[in-house]
C-alpha cells in the first residue's frame, strides 16, 4: 500500500472521515451536545480487530492529528494508515449506496451504535474521583442514585435485598451491583480535551464509599424485615397493616410475599386455628394457649412498646416424634414463609456468636432444635433478659450492637432448663401415646408446602383476632407476667380474648418439673415441714433424704454430706429466704451454727404482686449432678446476697 505522506492526502482522508461521521452521527446525540449535527467538531472511525473506537474533540491538519491518534491508540503509523484508508473508502462505498436507494427494500432504522446506546441508557451516571471532584463528591451522588432502590442501612450496614432477605454487601459486589443502576465513568484530559470513559469502581474506592458518612446518610434505614404485611400501633393509637415496601416512619420493609383478607369473621379465625393445631396433642389446655400466643407475638410485634421484652417459647415432649419441631413450624411459618432451624452449640462462645448473628440480620425467630439434657446457658438467659445485645465482631477489635428484635424458641425430648431460662420461658408439653411415633395417624399430615398454602388464611385469622381484640377495649389478661409484663398485657389479651385461654397460667405439676428441678424440690419440702417449727441444717439434709428432695446433694437416706455438698444446700436453702414457696414462707434465722430454717403461713395479699409460684430464681440448678464431682463443681459457684435476690424477685 502506498504511504500517505502529504498534508493534501492526509487532509482529503481526514474531512472524508468527518463527513462521514456526521452523517452517521443519530439525531439524539445533537439534542444531548446542544450542538447542530453539522456543527459537531468530532470525528469517530469505528475499526474492528484490535483496533479501538477513536473519537476527537477537534479536527487538526496533517502529521499532527496522525501523531495524536498513534499516541493514543498505541498502534503503529503504517497499520492506522491502511485502517483509516480502509475505513474512509468503505464510507464513500456507504454514501455511493446511499444515493442510489432500492425501491423493493423496504426503509430500516438504522442499528444503534454504542454512542446511541449510551445516551438512551437510562441508568444515573455518576463521576468517580478525580482531578477536581473528591470522593465525598462521589458518594453524594451515589447515594442520591441508590436512595430509592434495593439498598438499606440496617444496624449501622448497608445491606442489599437478596432472595427476600437483607444481606450485608462486602466492596467487591458492592463495585458489579451498583452497575445495575448506575454508570460510574472517570473524567480523563488529553491535550487539553476532555473525555468521560466509563470504567468499573475501583476496590479502595468501593470500600471508601461503603464507609462514606455521604453515602450511608442518604439510605433508607431498616429496623424490621416482614416478609407479610403485619399490624403497626401508630403515634395516634390506631392499630393498621402496614403496606407493601417501605414505610419510613416505622422504618419497616414489607416484601410482597403473600396477599391476605381483610376481613375475615372472627368465628371463622377461631375455626381455622383450632383446624390447624386441631391434632397436636397438648397435655392440657394451657400448652394450646401458649402456641396460640407464640403465633400472635411474631404477627403483632409492632404493637409492643419499643424494646419490650419477649418470653423464649420452650416444647417438650415424652418422647421423640411427638410433635414439637412441626408444631414450631406451625408457628413460624404464617409470618416467615420458610422454616428456619438450628441446634443448640456445644460451647458458650458459639452461642454467642449465633446470638449475634441473628441480632445482626435483625432475625425475628431463633429456632434451636432437638436439645439433649438440660439447657443451661449463660449467654442465651442474658440474651431473653436484653432489649439490646451488644457482643465482639469475630475476627476483629470492635463491637456491635443493636436492638433484640429475636423470639426463641426451643424443643426437646426430657429436657430440663436452668431456673433462669424458667422464668424467661413459657413452657408447652406434648405427650405421644403410643410405642412408636410412625404409628400415629393423622387425619391432614402437616409438612411444609401444606403449611406454605394455608399461609394467607392463618394470617387472615390472626388479623381477625387482633380486630377482635381491639374492638372490644384492648382487655387485659386475667394474668400477668413480671418478666415481660407489656408483652403479656398485649399478646395475652389477644389470645384470651379470642377464646384460647390464658397463656400466663402456671404450668401444671408435670411441665414445673421439667422446668424448675430445684423449685420442685423446694416445694416438696416446704410442703413437708411443720409450720413453725425451727430445723437444724441436719434435720433439714434428714427431711430432704426421707422425701427424695436435691437428691444430687444429700444423696439417700444415711449417706453423710461432704463438705462441698453441704455448703451448695446451704447456699441454695439461702436462696429462698423469705420467698413464698406455694401457700407457704420459707424464713432463715440466725448463722453459723445456730442459723435454724422454719415455714410459716402466708398472709392472704402474699400472691397479689407473684404472677407464679415457681420461684426459682439466681443461677444454675445446684444439685443437676449425680456425684461428688459435680456436688464439687457447684460449691465453687459464687452467689450475690439473698436479700438482693428477694427484692429483685418481688419487683
Amino acid at each position: 500500500m502506498k504511504a500517505i505522506s502529504t498534508n493534501t492526502r492526509m487532509e482529503e482522508m481526514q474531512l472524508a472521515a468527518v463527513s462521514a461521521a456526521k452523517e452517521r452521527l443519530p439525531k439524539s446525540l445533537a439534542s444531548y451536545t446542544g450542538l447542530d449535527a453539522k456543527e459537531q467538531p468530532a470525528a469517530i472511525l469505528e475499526m474492528t480487530g484490535d483496533l479501538v473506537t477513536i473519537t476527537l474533540a477537534d479536527a487538526v491538519e496533517g502529521e499532527t492529528w496522525l501523531l495524536r491518534v498513534v499516541e493514543t491508540t498505541k498502534l503503529d503509523k503504517r497499520t492506522l494508515r491502511k485502517a483509516v484508508k480502509e475505513r474512509v473508502e468503505g464510507y464513500r462505498a456507504d454514501a455511493a449506496k446511499a444515493q442510489k436507494p432500492n425501491p423493493k427494500r423496504r426503509s430500516q432504522r438504522p442499528p444503534a451504535d454504542a454512542m446511541q446506546t449510551a445516551v438512551n441508557d437510562p441508568r444515573t451516571k455518576v463521576r468517580l474521583p478525580g482531578d477536581n471532584w473528591l470522593m465525598s463528591s462521589t458518594a453524594t451522588a451515589l447515594g442520591q442514585a441508590l436512595c430509592e432502590q434495593g439498598i438499606f442501612l440496617r444496624n449501622g450496614e448497608v445491606c442489599i435485598l437478596t432472595d427476600s432477605e437483607l444481606h450485608p454487601v462486602d466492596p467487591q459486589t458492592f463495585r458489579t451491583w451498583i452497575e445495575n443502576h448506575c454508570i460510574m465513568y472517570r473524567q480523563k484530559t488529553h491535550n487539553e480535551s476532555v473525555y468521560e470513559v466509563n470504567v468499573t469502581l475501583r476496590d479502595d474506592e468501593s470500600r471508601g464509599i461503603l464507609a462514606s458518612p455521604q453515602f450511608t446518610s442518604a439510605l433508607r434505614v431498616v429496623r424490621r424485615v416482614n416478609h407479610a404485611r403485619l399490624p403497626i400501633l401508630r403515634n395516634g393509637g390506631q392499630i393498621e397493616l402496614l403496606p407493601v415496601g417501605y414505610d419510613a416512619p416505622s422504618q419497616t420493609l414489607t416484601l410482597p410475599g403473600v396477599e391476605y383478607a381483610d376481613d375475615m369473621p372472627h368465628a371463622e379465625a377461631v375455626e381455622t386455628i383450632n383446624d390447624l393445631l386441631g391434632e397436636v396433642s397438648f397435655t392440657d389446655a394451657r400448652g394450646k394457649a401458649v402456641s396460640v400466643a407464640g403465633m400472635v407475638s411474631l404477627y403483632v410485634n409492632q404493637l409492643s412498646p419499643e424494646r419490650a421484652l419477649r418470653p423464649c417459647f420452650v416444647f417438650v415432649a415424652n418422647a421423640e416424634g411427638a410433635g414439637k419441631t412441626l408444631l414450631v413450624l406451625c408457628i413460624v411459618t404464617p409470618m416467615l414463609g420458610a422454616a428456619p432451624t438450628g441446634c443448640k452449640a456445644d460451647e458458650d462462645a458459639e452461642v454467642r456468636k449465633l446470638l449475634l448473628t441473628a441480632v445482626r440480620e435483625a432475625r425475628p425467630v431463633l429456632f434451636i432444635d432437638n436439645v439433649k439434657g438440660r439447657l443451661s446457658s449463660e449467654p442465651l438467659e442474658a440474651f431473653l433478659s436484653a432489649p439490646v445485645w451488644s457482643d465482639r465482631i469475630l475476627g476483629v477489635s470492635e463491637s456491635f450492637t443493636a436492638d433484640n428484635l429475636t423470639t426463641v424458641f426451643v424443643t426437646g425430648n426430657g429436657m430440663t432448663v436452668s431456673p433462669d431460662m424458667r422464668r424467661r420461658s413459657l413452657f408447652v408439653e406434648l405427650h405421644l401415646d403410643v410405642e412408636r411415633a410412625e404409628d400415629r395417624h393423622f387425619k391432614r399430615p402437616l409438612d411444609l408446602p401444606t403449611l406454605l398454602a394455608m399461609r394467607p388464611k392463618v394470617l387472615s385469622a390472626l388479623w381477625s383476632m387482633v380486630r377482635h381484640w381491639d374492638a372490644q377495649g384492648r382487655p387485659s389478661p386475667t394474668r400477668s407476667h413480671s418478666a415481660f409484663p407489656s408483652w403479656a398485657k398485649i399478646v395475652g389479651g389477644i389470645v384470651e380474648a379470642a377464646g384460647f385461654g390464658c397463656p400466663l397460667e402456671t404450668p401444671c405439676n408435670d411441665v414445673a418439673v421439667v422446668a424448675d428441678v430445684d423449685g420442685d424440690d423446694m416445694r416438696r419440702l416446704v410442703a413437708t415441714l411443720e409450720r413453725d417449727r425451727r430445723y437444724t441444717f441436719s434435720e433439714i439434709v434428714e427431711v430432704c433424704q426421707a422425701n427424695g428432695c436435691f437428691e444430687g446433694l444429700v444423696g439417700a437416706t444415711g449417706d453423710d454430706l461432704k463438705h462441698s455438698c453441704r455448703i451448695a444446700l446451704s447456699r441454695l436453702l439461702l436462696r429462698y429466704e423469705r420467698r413464698l414457696v406455694g401457700e407457704r414462707r420459707f424464713q432463715v434465722e440466725g448463722k453459723g451454727h445456730a442459723r435454724r430454717y422454719r415455714v410459716e403461713q402466708a398472709t392472704s395479699d402474699a400472691h397479689s404482686h407473684t404472677p407464679q409460684t415457681v420461684p426459682a430464681d439466681k443461677g444454675n440448678s445446684l444439685h443437676a449432678g449425680d456425684g461428688p464431682k459435680e456436688c464439687a463443681e457447684f460449691a465453687s459457684v459464687q452467689h450475690t446476697a439473698p436479700e438482693k435476690e428477694v427484692e429483685i424477685e418481688l419487683l
